[in-house]
């Protein structure tokens, strides 16, 4: 378990995102310092990172966070997805993760309180950092996607 702020909400986020239903199956796990590129092929990666903090004094005893947590959708396409005649993966394919995402951000906006850590909620709109980064298609046939969210929470200072 996490102490800085960011790492409770990431450790929260991972927790509840793995309890959700989605149209693909994954297991989210938390890093830091992503690696974008996949080296197997056929395999979905949920990761949350921390990704940046703020802070500012609430009042004479409290803290305000508003802590940013970058959620990475990443796939490495394999031969099952592509087009038989072109050889090119199909739009199909590729639209299977962004609804993916898709279905990631409402579910950050239909639950703004983690279950796990309720007192971080989420304070601003989920911004789509990336959605199917080009370079990572062509290059590497790999569809990569990022939403980043931010939530807020509020600690007492202590001496």
């Amino acid at each position: 378990m996490s102490n800085s702020e960011g790492g409770k909400i990431a450790d929260a986020l991972l927790s509840d995102l793995n309890a959700g239903s989605f149209s693909k199956t994954f297991t989210c796990a938390v890093k830091y310092g992503l690696r974008m590129k996949l080296e197997d092929a056929d395999t979905l990666h949920v990761d949350v990172a921390p990704a940046g903090v703020v802070s500012e004094r609430h009042d004479r005893g409290a803290i305000t966070w508003k802590s940013a947590i970058d959620i990475g959708v990443r796939y490495r396409f394999g031969t099952t997805e592509r087009d038989g005649t072109t050889g090119e993966i199909t739009t199909a394919a590729v639209d299977a993760y962004r609804y993916l995402l898709q279905e990631i951000v409402t579910w950050c906006y239909a639950n703004p309180r983690l279950s796990t850590y309720t007192s971080a909620v989420l304070s601003d709109d989920v911004a789509i950092r990336a959605d199917v980064i080009p370079k990572h298609f062509d290059e590497w046939n790999q569809f990569t996607a990022i939403a980043r969210v931010i939530y807020q929470t509020d600690t007492e200072m202590h001496p």
